[in-house]
């Protein structure tokens, strides 16, 4: 399990590298300019503010998928956080991909 502290600076570095890989990838149509947005698509370019909510519409789509609204799918995630901090795994242990 990762410290807070060290979760806050692993995260960045993390995303950081993975937008290289992208920056390098998109070539000359890469946006995200010398100073790039920490949250932002493929291109460099920052997310829409509805662009998660179309993601997900598009996901709800999908056959055999139960009927959840986005608002719904907060609440089942926080319902899982809880019982994880009750049967003693933590938050942290699923931040990192170890849970």
């Amino acid at each position: 399990m990762l410290p807070a502290a060290a979760l806050r600076q692993h995260v960045p570095r993390q995303a950081a590298v993975a937008q290289g890989r992208e920056r390098k990838a998109a070539g000359p149509v890469w946006g995200g300019g010398d100073d790039p947005y920490l949250c932002a698509d493929e291109l460099g370019e920052p997310y829409r503010p509805n662009s998660l909510s179309d993601r997900f519409e598009v996901a709800q789509a999908a056959p055999d998928v139960p009927p959840l609204t986005f608002h719904g799918l907060r609440h089942t995630s926080a319902t899982i956080a809880l019982d994880d901090l009750r049967s003693g795994e933590g938050l942290a242990n699923r931040a990192v991909g170890a849970g």
